[in-house]
């Protein structure tokens, strides 16, 4: 840069972003805590209610259910799931990328309608002009069940009325805090694949008793299974977004703290400079001065000799 106090005003401005990405690493680390708390708690209950409609489903096979029913697509709908902010580094870009190959791969032939969970997805599918029948964007940072039951209930009632064939959801799955992967999970039609047991394998049986009966029992558990299936999405998506903000911060605030170094060095070498110009200046001076009172003794003693 030019002068020093551009140099200066510069590491002004760079320490005060630095201050802002080290306020939001702090933000996003109590955030992620809470979310992955959550996330972590709520898997037991996914499984153990995959577990009953699995048995039920296996032990009853007779039993139909709209939401199980298999059918050529003709419209299919992603729900994508994503962060409502950025500074994320590539969290959002990665979902929305996999929900769009998604799209082309798997229903190559049949429209997509797409349902955003979260304003990142949304802008982009609306930038993108793609189809979007609804939107579920107010999405808290520890998500409750019922903020995610409208979006559950709009695929599961768009599936009985026919309007999609099948459903899928996009989202982040929180591995642990130092893995996260984006993920596909197909949602509808409920679909149980019953392997024969192996040859001297002892197969559990459990003998349920149905009231009313086994139809009425898959009719009450699917729908509560998609929603919260679309629920722990978003837990684990909301806990990938807090890690990726986490790090994207963490590297922002050391590589300001690398730039302010580098500008401190430059600062000083240009503050070392101007000192030194003028030291010169004022040597220079000092030796001009000199030069200018010798010239007056000289001319002075010329004349008292003339005289």
């Amino acid at each position: 840069m030019s002068s020093s106090r551009e140099i200066k005003r510069r590491i002004q401005s760079v320490k005060s972003t630095q201050q802002i990405t080290k306020a939001m690493k702090v933000v996003s680390a109590a955030k992620l805590h809470k979310t992955q708390a959550a996330a972590l708690a709520a898997r037991p209950y996914t499984k153990k209610l995959t577990e009953v409609i699995r048995h039920i489903a296996e032990n009853a096979r007779d039993v139909q259910n709209p939401l199980m029913q298999r059918r050529p697509c003709k419209k299919a709908a992603i729900l994508l799931v994503t962060g409502n902010k950025g500074l994320a580094g590539g969290f959002n870009g990665n979902l929305i990328r996999l929900a769009m190959s998604l799209a082309k791969e798997k229903h190559p032939g049949c429209p997509v309608d797409f349902i955003p969970i979260g304003s990142k997805g949304r802008d982009f599918l609306r930038s993108r002009e793609k189809s979007m029948p609804a939107e579920f964007i107010k999405i808290s940072d520890v998500p409750k069940s019922g903020e995610t039951r409208p979006a559950a209930e709009l695929v599961t009632e768009g599936f009985i009325a026919g309007a999609y064939d099948a459903v899928d959801i996009v989202y982040q799955a929180f591995l642990s805090p130092g893995h996260q992967e984006p993920r596909v999970r197909p949602l509808l039609p409920l679909v149980f694949d019953f392997p024969e047991a192996a040859k001297g394998e002892k197969k559990v049986h459990y003998d349920y008793i149905f009231e009313p009966d086994a139809g009425g029992v898959l009719d009450a558990l699917i729908p509560m299974y998609i929603n919260n299936v679309v629920f722990q999405s978003v837990l684990e998506t909301k806990a990938g977004e807090f890690v990726a903000r986490l790090v994207a911060m963490g590297a922002a605030t050391e590589n300001a703290e690398k730039m302010i170094n580098a500008l401190v060095l430059s600062y000083n070498r240009s503050r070392q400079a101007a000192i030194t110009k003028e030291l010169a200046e004022i040597m220079g001076g000092a030796e001009a001065l000199e030069q200018i009172e010798r010239e007056a003794e000289e001319e002075e003693e010329a004349r008292k000799e003339a005289s």
